[in-house]
């Protein structure tokens, strides 16, 4: 007969390696959501911030431009003026706008409040709030 194999001779495979792996791909996998988490709310921080101080946003695209464009300091200084006036020609319309989407929400919110419970209505306004205080916040200027 030919060589007969033992199952001692074979190699088990061991349990914590697949544990080991399953830990590492774990934590990456948290790391990638945790800093993917992060980088849309430092986008979203910036947007934010850039929309409601025009001046620190001109300041921004000023920077930006001055660095693509490689504009001296005459040319930066007069484009950052001609910025700061036509965002600050803007406002009127953002105010304009978050008003009536202020108003539009309200009128949304008083249709469908007699169709809902009282928790259901505090639930719908503390929504609403939040949503208010999120995208709709005061400019600072």
């Amino acid at each position: 007969m030919g060589k007969e194999m033992s199952n001692e001779s074979l190699p088990r495979p061991k349990r914590r390696r697949l544990w080991t792996i399953l830990l590492v791909l774990g934590i990456f996998v948290c790391g990638m959501v945790t800093g993917g988490g992060l980088t849309l709310k430092i986008i979203h921080v910036r947007i934010q911030d850039a929309t409601h101080n025009p001046s620190e946003m001109a300041e921004r695209i000023t920077g930006r431009m001055s660095r693509y464009l490689d504009l001296n300091d005459t040319q930066s200084a007069q484009v950052e003026k001609i910025i700061k006036q036509n965002l600050a020609d803007l406002q009127p319309f953002r105010t304009e706008v978050r008003s009536r989407l202020i108003r539009q929400m309200e009128k949304t919110r008083r249709e469908i409040a007699p169709l809902l419970t009282p928790e259901q209505i505090e639930k719908l306004d503390k929504r609403i709030r939040r949503l208010q205080k999120f995208w709709l916040r005061q400019s600072t200027e």
